[in-house]
């Protein structure tokens, strides 16, 4: 085992359709979790997204095969992420200062872009969303190094296990201030390990647990919404060791959760799925205006939403709404390959290619 720990490559047991299904239910999962600022109410349903729809994403890469950290490698990571989160960061820096009319100043950009917490993205943009991107590009680099470095899986295992139980300790106020919210790798290193773990072992088989992984998601999930332990990646609600029980129940929720959703075969045949987990980051970029947009639109026309279940009727449109206009901007880019290219660039030979 600990050799192919080092050696297997996770993915290879999933076909890349049912990968963009996993993609297609997180970017969902995101899309709806964004509607909480607008409903104004912490309901269940946005709890339940919260404790895997980030944290999920950031942990595929630790199915992927284990890559060599040069600078070419380096240069690719820096095109795929930085490429389109420099993109939108002036898109909606621009937004957020002459539509929106939300002032900042040069600290603040910055800021925002070279320390790139969501607190600081959030202060020119208008939008914590952002912060991601940089985010998943640390936990590439540290993830390849960290296995290319340490050939001792019991070492790994360890130190990650430490780094996790205690990182809850550390002040919110000072992880916000780390550049990249790197500290947050500390507590996601150990759970992408388990899942690389259990995958390498499982292979095909675990198509045969799924239902299993599912029940004891849907249990996690119960026993989390119902006794407040949620976590919360992006806002740093993270749980330590003083918690055992609230940290131990979401790395299983965590766990069980991508399981399913892995091993759920059935996923890859929902063609629309597939198809915005394919073009997950591009969806992942332009939903949050339309949702915005979508609220308001709603309420000039029919009223604010006053009451919890007016909430549900607003929500469900606003989602549908925010939904398509999104997939219309796919199919923009997918239409205006160029462009495609320019934003979202694959490899930094094929931005660089483009560019000249």
């Amino acid at each position: 085992m600990r050799q192919l720990f080092f050696s297997d490559t996770p993915i290879q047991y999933f076909s890349p359709q049912q990968i963009d299904a996993v993609k297609g239910i997180l970017i969902l999962s995101v899309m709806l979790g964004h509607l909480r600022p607008l409903v104004g109410e912490n309901l269940a349903i946005f709890q339940f997204v919260y404790n895997y729809h980030v944290i999920g994403f950031l942990l595929l890469p630790f199915l992927y095969p284990i890559k060599k950290v040069n600078l070419l490698q380096v240069k690719t990571w820096t095109a795929r992420f930085f490429v389109p989160f420099t993109a939108f960061f002036i898109l909606y820096g621009m937004l957020n200062f002459f539509v929106l009319g939300n002032e900042f100043g040069v600290i603040d950009v910055m800021k925002g872009y070279f320390i790139a917490t969501p607190r600081m993205v959030d202060a020119v943009t208008g939008s914590e969303i952002l912060w991601f991107l940089p985010h998943i590009f640390l936990v590439f680099v540290v993830f390849n190094i960290a296995i290319s470095k340490v050939r001792h899986l019991w070492v790994l295992l360890g130190v990650s296990f430490i780094a996790h139980v205690f990182m809850g300790f550390i002040s919110k106020e000072f992880v916000m201030n780390v550049p990249f919210t790197a500290i947050n790798i500390f507590y996601l290193f150990f759970i992408g390990c388990i899942l690389r773990l259990v995958i390498i072992s499982l292979k095909d088989n675990g198509k045969k647990y799924a239902w299993l992984f599912l029940a004891v998601f849907i249990a996690s999930q119960i026993i989390s919404i119902s006794t407040s332990a949620v976590l919360g990646y992006t806002g740093i609600y993270l749980f330590d060791v003083s918690e055992p029980l609230k940290l131990l129940l979401c790395d299983v929720l965590v766990i069980s959760g991508l399981l399913f959703f892995l091993y759920a075969s059935f996923f890859k045949n929902l063609k629309p799925l597939t198809w915005l987990g394919k073009h997950s980051m591009i969806v992942f970029l332009v939903h949050q205006p339309f949702l915005f947009v979508g609220w308001k639109a709603f309420e000039k026309f029919v009223g604010k939403s006053t009451v919890i279940d007016n909430s549900g009727l607003y929500g469900t449109v606003t989602f549908i709404f925010a939904l398509c206009a999104s997939a219309v901007c796919v199919l923009f880019f997918m239409k205006f390959k160029t462009l495609n290219s320019l934003v979202f660039p694959r490899s930094i030979e094929g931005w660089l290619r483009v560019k000249s």
